[in-house]
């Protein structure tokens, strides 16, 4: 666990985190206390084809959409789907 109490499990020879556990100080209250972003493709960006193919498998399965969010902070698009499991817990699909 780090300073400011993060915990970055990592498996021997990887390069980077898989998921980052941050330390919350309150009982949670609305929003998930742990929230996923899930990648469509392994290395760089997906397509709008690969992430909408994505979104509809993960919809057969259960899941909802909640949006699309389509915009640019700069130089930096982004393109994803906020989304629920059939528990209402959110994730992004990217």
């Amino acid at each position: 666990m780090s300073a400011t109490g993060a915990t970055v499990p990592r498996r021997k020879g990887e390069d980077g985190p898989r998921l980052f556990f941050h330390h919350a100080d309150s009982p949670k209250s609305g929003r998930n206390r742990l929230h996923l972003d899930v990648s469509t493709v392994a290395e760089g960006q997906p397509t709008r084809e690969q992430l909408d193919a994505e979104k509809d498998r993960l919809v057969a399965l259960g899941a909802t959409v909640v949006r699309l969010v389509d915009q640019s902070w700069g130089e930096w698009p982004e393109l994803y789907h906020q989304m629920q499991d059939p528990e209402g817990n959110e994730f992004c699909l990217q």
